[in-house]
């Protein structure tokens, strides 16, 4: 008899399992799960980091590069306005293509490019135009004249006469302060 009564209990713990294993499974088919739910914002987010470390990288391998003039446009351009036609030549031909950094404040921005003035307090006269590279062309979208932004790039073309500007390419955004004053 106590057989028979542990089988049946037996029975019944089985047969309430899978009744509540069904009943379950009827609600998990029916509600919408939680990880699906937030599937959507975390592959916005995940694009977001994406970008961030994109941008990290591209920093980084920019730093990496061995740069010839950090930050001091102003020394720079005045020694290059001083040399004669023949020494700006020779100038010219060591520096083409080497990397720069400078800081400036944005007078002109474009879909792929921001005309920085870097030296020149008295007047609105961009000193350089840094071309952008493409991975960081939607950062343009958020700079604004006024904004100061320090950025890297090669040098690309030079002063063909007084008062010109001088060419980056390939350049990165390192940093962007919204605060407009000089820090030279």
């Amino acid at each position: 008899m106590a057989e028979k009564k542990a089988k049946a209990e037996k029975e019944a713990k089985v047969k309430a399992e899978q009744q509540a294993k069904k009943e379950t499974d009827k609600k998990e088919n029916t509600e919408p799960k939680k990880e699906e739910a937030e599937v959507k914002p975390q592959a916005k987010d995940t694009e977001t980091d994406q970008q961030k470390e994109k941008d990290v990288n591209m920093q980084k391998e920019a730093k990496a590069k061995r740069i010839i003039y950090r930050l001091d446009f102003k020394n720079f351009d005045d020694t290059y306005n001083i040399m004669s036609d023949s020494e700006k030549k020779v100038f010219w031909n060591k520096v083409k293509g080497q990397h720069v950094e400078w800081l400036g404040q944005v007078l002109v921005v474009g879909k792929d490019r921001v005309s920085l003035k870097c030296k020149r307090k008295e007047d609105n006269f961009n000193d350089v135009v840094f071309i952008i590279v493409t991975e960081q062309h939607y950062k343009l979208k958020t700079v604004k004249e006024g904004d100061m932004l320090d950025i890297i790039g090669s040098l690309y073309l030079h002063p063909v006469k007084f008062g010109s500007q001088w060419w980056v390419n390939n350049a990165v955004i390192m940093d962007l302060k919204d605060d407009g004053g000089y820090v030279y």
